[in-house]
């Protein structure tokens, strides 16, 4: 069998470290520096989903997704759920701390501006997600996220469940 790259043996040769439950994630353990999070559900198994989703309805918009929709989107096989990314720059991005705070707070039903991998909430076990991260002190967050989507598309044929984009910069480089 071929070895998979988004586990956590995968992400662990990758650089990647933390691998801490995302469910009441100690935040000062999360670098204040720019970097890319993996989300993953250390499972085999396809999951459930939810009918509803618990996160949090930013400017009053319900994350929900059709459980038929998101059953037809997972990628057999698959244990990385979302891959995202923090930057710092003028732009308004924000490192891996602060992000990984809006993220979680999102995911806890609070109304913050964190839609991306919104999906990932649905998931009936996402109390059991582990979440790890690689600072990108001398790349740019956004080509390291682009580079992990278009090799994790190359490994399972999709994006995973929560990325419903490709990155700001996976196209353009590929």
């Amino acid at each position: 069998m071929t070895e998979r790259s988004f586990t956590r043996d995968g992400l662990s040769k990758r650089g990647f470290v933390g691998f801490v439950g995302f469910h009441g994630i100690d935040l000062n353990r999360v670098p204040t520096e720019p970097g890319v999070y993996v989300v993953l559900r250390e499972k085999d198994s396809r999951p459930a989903f939810l009918e509803r989703n618990p996160a949090g309805r930013f400017k009053g918009m319900d994350p929900t997704v059709p459980v038929a929709d998101l059953e037809a989107a997972w990628p057999d096989g698959a244990q990385c759920v979302y891959i995202g990314k923090a930057g710092v720059g003028s732009n308004g991005d924000r490192h891996l701390q602060q992000r990984i705070k809006e993220f979680r707070r999102y995911g806890d039903g609070f109304p913050v501006g964190h839609q991306g991998g919104r999906r990932i909430w649905q998931l009936a076990d996402a109390v059991e997600l582990i979440i790890s991260w690689l600072v990108t002190a001398d790349q740019d967050p956004d080509d390291v996220e682009g580079a992990l989507l278009r090799a994790f598309v190359a490994e399972h044929g999709r994006r995973p469940i929560g990325n419903r984009t490709s990155g700001r910069r996976a196209l353009r480089r590929g």
